[in-house]
């Protein structure tokens, strides 16, 4: 069901994208999940089993299109892009003057494994995260 809403999700998008010809430099990218650790390899591979009966679209990586040092990843091939865009067409089509907020997710372990909760940095009061929920693990 998961897969299925994000597949229309996808499709909708494009559809618009292309019917109201909105120059957002969409673009369809693989999104990765990565492990470090030697024992997060035997759990990517039982994902990599549950998205093939799933039908999801899927590579297995031993490396990353950026420099990390990884033991194993799992690309989810097509996915969209299209922040920039989104910000212009906000602007274009309802005044936005000013983005004042942003989200972005990142599945994130903490040392002790209690999830942290509150200022990015002690320079940036108004940057919040919330972060370390174990959500792989």
């Amino acid at each position: 069901m998961y897969v299925e809403a994000n597949e229309k999700t996808k499709e909708l998008i494009q559809a618009r994208v292309k019917k109201y010809d909105i120059d957002c430099q969409l673009e369809v990218k693989d999104a990765y999940l990565y492990t470090k650790e030697e024992s997060g390899v035997k759990k990517f591979k039982q994902e990599v089993d549950a998205y093939k009966q799933l039908g999801i679209d899927r590579e297995w990586k031993t490396a990353l299109p950026f420099d990390a040092s990884i033991k194993a990843a799992l690309a989810m091939t097509h996915h969209l892009l299209h922040y920039e865009g989104l910000e212009r067409f906000g602007d274009a089509n309802f005044g936005i003057e000013e983005v004042l907020y942003r989200w972005s997710t990142h599945d994130i372990v903490t040392m002790d494994q209690i999830p942290y909760i509150g200022r990015l940095t002690k320079h940036h009061q108004n940057i919040f995260v919330a972060t370390g929920f174990r959500k792989w693990a």
